[in-house]
């Protein structure tokens, strides 16, 4: 059975098709406007003569005007939460909404607001990169520095401001290498010494970030500082010492992308600078800035402290492609209830030109079959659920579940398996690279994490624990991805043993994985895929956007909905489907 299947997910954006989004009364006094809306950052313009134009140091796009028409194009600098809207004058007084990068309220985290004005690194006059400073901040009350915050703080520096001065400046841990002070303010003025001491131990000795300096009277500094020495009496975590603080940034990275829903995170080094992007929806969204070292040393502390059976994080080489898996348990907010869900870490990196490219892959891996999804769960409609179960129940042949990179692939067979109703009572052995999800049924063999591997050395080793487990007595099993020649031969020498297979594999269509096998890559022989009961199933999927259900408006709204020319193919599609219109 071949098929092209697709599977829709969430987004809490506005995707392309029949998608529309919400119009917000515009005050343009030009015909053209597009004004990225930013909570407490203001984006200045200056006129330019001729062709003359500021071009934009970071992000994508340029903005200039002239004192003759009022037209921005606004760079797409955005943080998680960036809005960007197009307005178009129709010469009627109203405005259409053209385009639309919203992230609705509804679905923005708590962490996500964190990052909303987090520093970005500007360019001196010689090009170097730098962290812009935070700006200072008077309060008076403890509301009012709850809302400087804007986010609950998660711990405390410890040892860094001396013992005699802890009444004068807190150093709050905001999460993620990002810092709060709170001080009295004649504590940076007469005590600028200790004040440059402090700085000088978070941004170089630590290397975090000081995100805000609040003033506050010294009552307030006094009894937050008395709040968090009674919290570290029962919550020793909650004060963050030097030793630790490279595990901390690492765990709170993981933590933090997963509750805003994002699917993957990419760190890069550049000049010194590390970025974060996150991407969410399926889309890359920036998220934060660290610095360079900092950056490469917490994934050192991950690979070498989280990582099961590694416990040297020298053997972590940037210079070196290396991947491995951390475990996390993550407490979440679910219907104003806190649940906490097994999450692993897929990490990959490889050295670029001028730094380090790393990519954390975030896999919810409960066991509880109440929380993975069926197939009907995942988007697949009853048809195809029936079509599966049944390929699925077949005694003979390899199942391919095939996609572009993220379209998960590993989802819909972890939910194959999970819900198939004789896996309870089958052996079934899996082969992976390193393990992914857990399964509810299966015995799962993860290959150890070796820096000094080559890809051939894996490539052998997944063999032979294949091969070690068909003398295991198995029913089934699953080899992982077919990466290269020996593990597609030996996925096929399973199934035609007898023995009903399944595995995952990078490609464009459920034909085109076919020549993929067969093509120079792979090497599989193409007689070896001609027997009867070689190939069971071969099932292609991709995401597709799915409108957010808080926030979309109907294809017939009057005025913001689709043209009557969108409108006429929508109801002959709709009309096919036997679906109303």
């Amino acid at each position: 059975m071949f098929g092209n299947f697709f599977r829709k997910r969430d987004t809490s954006s506005t995707a392309g098709g029949f998608a529309v989004a919400a119009g917000v009364e515009s005050h343009a006094s030009g015909p053209v406007e597009r004004r990225s809306q930013r909570v407490d950052r203001r984006k200045s313009t200056q006129p330019y003569q001729g062709d003359e134009r500021r071009v934009a140091r970071r992000g994508k796009g340029l903005r200039a005007t002239d004192d003759k028409t009022d037209i921005h194009e606004v760079l797409v600098v955005s943080e998680a939460a960036d809005v960007v809207e197009t307005r178009l004058a129709t010469g009627t007084g109203k405005h259409i909404v053209m385009a639309s990068r919203e992230t609705p309220v509804h679905v923005k985290t708590p962490i996500m607001q964190l990052v909303q004005d987090a520093p970005v690194p500007e360019l001196k006059a010689d090009d170097q990169p730098v962290i812009r400073k935070a700006r200072p901040v008077a309060v008076q009350s403890e509301s009012h520095l709850k809302a400087a915050l804007q986010e609950p703080y998660v711990g405390i520096l410890q040892d860094i401001v001396a013992q005699a001065l802890s009444g004068q400046c807190v150093c709050l841990y905001l999460g993620c290498a990002q810092v709060a002070l709170v001080m009295v303010e004649s504590f940076e003025k007469k005590e600028t010494v200790h004040y440059m001491a402090v700085c000088r131990a978070i941004e170089e000795e630590w290397m975090f970030q000081i995100r805000h300096v609040i003033y506050a009277p010294a009552a307030l500094v006094t009894s937050l500082r008395d709040q968090c020495n009674a919290r570290l009496d029962h919550q020793p975590d909650f004060g963050l010492n030097h030793e630790k603080r490279l595990k901390r940034v690492y765990v709170d990275i993981a933590e933090a992308g997963f509750r805003m829903g994002a699917t993957d995170i990419h760190l890069h080094t550049r000049d010194g600078i590390g970025e974060i992007q996150v991407r969410i929806d399926g889309e890359i969204r920036d998220w934060l800035y660290m610095k360079g070292q900092l950056m490469v040393d917490m994934l050192s502390a991950g690979f070498g402290i989280l990582t099961p059976g590694t416990t040297n994080a020298e053997l972590f080489r940037p210079n070196d492609a290396l991947a491995f898996m951390t475990s996390h348990s993550i407490a979440v907010e679910i219907d104003g209830k806190t649940e906490h869900k097994q999450v692993e870490c897929r990490y990959n990196h490889m050295k670029h030109l001028v730094g380090l490219c790393a990519v954390i892959r975030l896999l919810e891996s409960s066991v509880d079959l109440r929380e993975i999804k069926t197939l009907q769960g995942l988007g697949y409609s009853d048809w195809h659920n029936e079509e599966l179960t049944l390929a699925m129940t077949r005694k003979y042949g390899l199942v391919l579940v095939v996609g572009p990179t993220g379209s998960g692939k590993s989802t819909t067979l972890r939910s194959l398996f999970s819900h198939l109703p004789s896996a309870k009572y089958e052996i079934i052995y899996t082969s992976e690279s390193p393990a992914e999800y857990r399964y509810k049924y299966a015995i799962q063999f993860s290959l150890p994490v070796k820096t000094d591997d080559t890809p051939e050395t894996k490539a052998l080793n997944q063999v032979a624990l294949v091969m070690n487990f068909l003398r295991m007595d198995p029913d089934r099993g699953i080899v992982g991805e077919i990466r290269d020649p020996s593990t597609a031969k030996i996925a096929l020498e399973f199934s035609q043993s007898g023995h009903p297979a399944a595995a995952t594999m990078h490609g464009d269509g459920s034909i085109d994985c076919l020549i993929r096998l067969t093509g120079d890559s792979l090497k599989v022989p193409a007689q070896d895929l001609a027997g009867s009961k070689t190939l069971n199933t071969v099932l292609y999927q991709m995401l597709l956007p799915k409108l957010c259900t808080k926030c979309k408006i109907p294809a017939t709204h009057p005025t913001l909905g689709l043209s009557a020319h969108k409108k006429e193919i929508l109801k002959i599609i709709c009309t096919l489907n036997g679906q109303d219109f």
